[in-house]
């Protein structure tokens, strides 16, 4: 005869503490058959043509739906992006236009200002031949002259001013940053015509000798310089040097 456990090992045994492996394997397979009723049912290990089908052109769709909509994407950035550089573009080209606007205008202006510049240089120019030849300087005795007036004034030499004095008195100069505007004029004029080794005081007395002795045009009626035909080239260069120091040239 079997026990009471075994008779009940269906799961309805009263006894929750039974040790009896006849019953606790039995109600080991009771909660399990109801667990399986709980959960969805195993797929099938064989599938129709029709349904592999209609699941191969589900598939199919999802793929072509999700390539579709990334293709949108990836042209939506596209445009994004060609926008993007387009506008860079035209802001780039209005920046580079309105510069060279600017740059247009500002040479505009600049040039405007040489002119304005060299019309006031030609109006000078003029007004110091006017007063030259008012005074009747405009000869090449007249501008010699004057430069070494100039230079008497700027050296504060003693007494009156006289031509040949000023002369004499350069040995006491010489070409320096130190040395006045005129003084560097008269160096430099006689460096540039005659040479650096040549004696400056013997060199000029000899040309304002000359000088005194020729007889120069009429610099009354003249509007531009009278450089005596008399003289040298290098005696010539001098003198157009000298007119370059007071800007007649």
């Amino acid at each position: 005869m079997r026990s009471r456990c075994q008779l009940l090992a269906c799961g309805q045994c009263q006894h929750g503490a039974c040790q009896h492996y006849a019953c606790q394997r039995a109600t080991q397979t009771a909660r399990a058959a109801n667990a399986a009723d709980a959960v969805e049912l195993p797929r099938k290990k064989f599938f129709q043509r029709e349904e592999v089908i209609y699941f191969l052109s589900s598939k199919e769709e999802t793929i072509r739906s999700k390539d579709e909509t990334i293709s949108k994407i990836i042209s939506s950035k596209d445009e994004t992006i060609s926008k993007i550089i387009s506008s860079k573009d035209e802001t780039i080209s209005k920046i580079i236009s309105s510069k060279d606007e600017t740059i247009s205008k500002m040479n505009e202006i600049i040039r405007s200002k040489d002119e304005t510049i060299e019309s006031i240089r030609r109006e000078m120019v003029a007004e110091k031949r006017e007063a030259l030849r008012a005074r009747g300087l405009l000869s090449s005795r007249g501008i010699f002259e004057r430069v070494l007036q100039l230079l008497h004034a700027e050296e504060n030499f003693r007494g009156k001013f006289n031509a040949t004095q000023a002369i004499q008195q350069l040995q006491q100069l010489s070409p320096s940053n130190q040395s006045g505007r005129w003084a560097n004029c008269l160096f430099q004029s006689v460096s540039k015509s005659y040479g650096s080794s040549v004696n400056i005081v013997h060199q000029l007395t000899t040309l304002y000798s000359t000088l005194s002795v020729d007889v120069h045009g009429q610099p009354w009626n003249q509007n531009s310089v009278q450089i005596s035909d008399q003289l040298g080239a290098n005696d010539k260069q001098f003198i157009e040097e000298l007119c370059r120091c007071m800007g007649l040239l």
